[in-house]
């Protein structure tokens, strides 16, 4: 499941997986809670073949629901696809969160296994900053905050050379990642004060975007006809 800004990136998902499965929206938060609903947009794929393959893969049994993992070791040279893991990482289970007020940024990667973040932070010490000691692991979290420690991290995982036109990159995110880069990289320029402007008008095209999206989706249920669409 995924924000249901990503819709059309969970749709290329679809298409590559080769699913007929149907999306559907689905809110993840009690309907006293405050505007906006938790609404997110699930893919269900069942596919057996891909169902056993992921029990071989990950050794979990049958009835087991979930399973701690770590992260993979690559042994050199395919260390040099760490970048594409953990941005496959970050794409998922990661945020790039604006603090207006502060007119700061931090980047956060997310798992409920303590083991899995500390391999995530030792990879990208070792792999995008040159074997320094960077991020704050918390119970569910590893963040980084630093200005410059951020702007190593993120070109080492979105360089401006990489081809951005893929359809399985999330563009929500990329679009983040690109606005600090700009803002807040090495070669910035950019004010405190314009920083915050610049964040705040970034917010403002994000709710925007969000609101037509929803628009769209409350249009598509109150026509919706049972086999003519996917909600």
């Amino acid at each position: 499941g995924q924000k249901f800004i990503d819709y059309k990136w969970v749709q290329h998902l679809k298409s590559a997986l080769g699913s007929t499965d149907r999306l559907f929206l689905a809110c993840d938060r009690p309907p006293n809670r405050p505007i906006p609903p938790g609404l997110r947009i699930f893919l269900k794929v069942r596919c057996r073949p891909l169902h056993e393959d992921a029990l071989q893969l990950l050794g979990t049994p049958p009835n087991q629901k979930h399973k701690y993992i770590r992260l993979p070791l690559l042994e050199p040279p395919f260390d040099q696809h760490y970048s594409a893991l953990v941005r496959g990482v970050f794409e998922g289970d990661g945020s790039l969160s604006m603090n207006t007020s502060g007119a700061r940024m931090d980047l956060k990667f997310a798992a409920t296994n303590p083991e899995f973040l500390g391999d995530l932070r030792h990879v990208i010490n070792k792999h995008a900053l040159a074997g320094a000691s960077e991020g704050n692991l918390y119970r569910n979290e590893l963040r980084f905050s630093k200005k410059e420690v951020m702007t190593d991290v993120l070109d080492w995982l979105y360089p401006k050379e990489m081809d951005t036109d893929s359809r399985l990159l999330m563009p929500r995110k990329l679009k983040r990642v690109r606005f600090f880069q700009e803002v807040f990289g090495g070669a910035s320029r950019v004010s405190r004060s314009d920083r915050r402007i610049l964040m705040d008008r970034l917010m403002k095209e994000e709710q925007a975007d969000e609101a037509i999206l929803l628009n769209h989706f409350i249009g598509r249920a109150c026509t919706y006809q049972k086999g003519t669409d996917e909600f």
